[in-house]
């Protein structure tokens, strides 16, 4: 009996060792597999990321303002980053592969949107065979857990990746600065990432190498990185290649207060809104086939839609539901800056 104790004991030990051996196995290959991953992302990104400095002088030198992170998104020469980096800058400054080449380019500002914080460079002279970034290339399809790549510059800090995972998103985000609240009226990833000096405006791939969108804005109070995402990134960079500026669509109302109901306060004489019959005291139930819930949802709306299309509007008057269509135009005033 004792003998067949002892046996079963034996195996029972045997079976633990084996599984325990299984699960060791598979979990340093799947951190081998994601080491790899991250190599491989890193080494096919790498030579289109930049280092972008701005400075308050004209000769080449002159100390920069601030540093940040850059990346080429087409073969002309066009770099996309922070607005933070060179809003003040009379000279910007491009430089490839920081830590193997000091050779600089000078770059020109195409065009910047201030609430997003997209600003869009022309290096004078691109370099030979640069490498860009597809930014139409993303992955729509990202779950909470992902794995995301971050690839950047910490101040003059030779280029490096770094790795999170994606929390969330927003469909707004109201952030503080310089005592000042921002919100802003459009959909925004989350990241746990910490993002330091010199990495705002750096480019965010999934683990596949998908471009996802680029740093945005770090909150301190909740130690969380918000990322654009792509469909808004090349929402404003079509437009500031074109025109140098954002257009956003204008229907001509003002809204009474910042809650629902979101009911129409006045409207501007000859506008859009006026033309197509929407009056004074109207509730907007719906704008462009969308249920509103909130004030922001409008704004963002008019934030995607290209000027000149036709939006339908379902308001309510006296009780009563009317439809609408109107024609959307440019306004020196949009409802988003």
């Amino acid at each position: 009996m004792n003998s067949e104790y002892k046996d079963i004991v034996i195996k029972i030990q045997l079976l633990l060792i084996f599984l325990l051996f299984v699960t060791l196995s598979k979990l340093f290959g799947d951190y081998t597999w994601l080491s790899d991953r991250i190599v491989e992302v890193y080494s096919s990104k790498k030579n289109a990321i930049v280092f972008v400095s701005g400075s308050h002088y004209e000769n080449e030198g002159d100390p920069w303002l601030q540093s940040s992170t850059g990346f080429f998104i087409d073969k002309e020469g066009h770099v996309l980053t922070s607005l933070e980096t060179i809003a003040k800058a009379k000279r910007i400054y491009i430089k490839v592969n920081v830590d193997t080449d000091s050779k600089q380019y000078y770059a020109d500002l195409v065009g910047y949107h201030k609430l997003t914080k997209i600003a869009l460079l022309k290096v004078t002279e691109p370099p030979e065979n640069l490498s860009y970034i597809d930014v139409l290339d993303t992955n729509n399809s990202l779950r909470i857990g992902s794995s995301l790549i971050t690839i950047s510059h910490k101040e003059t800090l030779p280029l490096a990746p770094r790795w999170s995972i994606f929390t969330g998103s927003s469909r707004y985000l109201q952030f503080i600065k310089n005592q000042e609240i921002t919100v802003a009226p459009f959909d925004i990833l989350r990241t746990g990432l910490n993002s330091f000096g010199g990495e705002s405006g750096a480019p965010v791939f999934d683990i596949d190498g998908a471009f996802i969108g680029f740093n945005f804005h770090y909150e301190e109070a909740i130690r969380q990185n918000f990322i654009l995402p792509q469909k808004l990134i090349v929402r404003v960079v079509e437009d500031l290649k074109v025109l140098g500026r954002v257009q956003i669509a204008w229907i001509g109302v003002i809204i009474s207060g910042s809650k629902m109901p979101i009911r129409i306060k006045e409207i501007v004489p000859g506008s859009p809104s006026d033309c197509a019959g929407l009056k004074k005291g109207d509730i907007i139930l719906e704008l462009g086939g969308k249920k509103l819930n909130n004030l922001l949802e409008m704004g963002r709306i008019m934030l995607y839609t290209q000027v000149g299309t036709v939006l339908p509007v379902t308001v309510e008057r006296n009780g009563k539901r009317a439809f609408f269509e109107l024609k959307t135009v440019v306004d020196e005033q949009p409802i988003v800056p």
